[in-house]
């Protein structure tokens, strides 16, 4: 188990812009687990990282959400499909 980091909420993160604006995040991946970087095009159930508690987390999970656009960290969450 690592330590939290409430500086950094949300830890390790990767956040997909779709082609229809909305951005799905996931946060709180394993350190060193990232396998995309910024602009990179991901396709569907293409690995981007491992399960972590990075951040302010105490337990391995994955926090997951959807916006309907605009920054990751400020929008508000949509019903997920």
């Amino acid at each position: 188990m690592g330590r939290v980091n409430a500086e950094q909420p949300a830890g390790n993160m990767v956040a997909i812009r779709h082609a229809n604006g909305e951005i799905t995040t996931l946060a709180h991946l394993k350190r060193g687990s990232v396998k995309v970087k910024a602009g990179d095009r991901v396709a569907a159930g293409q690995p981007i990282g491992q399960c972590g508690n990075s951040g302010e987390s105490t337990e391995p999970h994955m926090h997951i959400q959807t916006a309907a656009g605009g920054e990751p960290a400020s929008a508000g969450s949509i019903q997920m499909y």
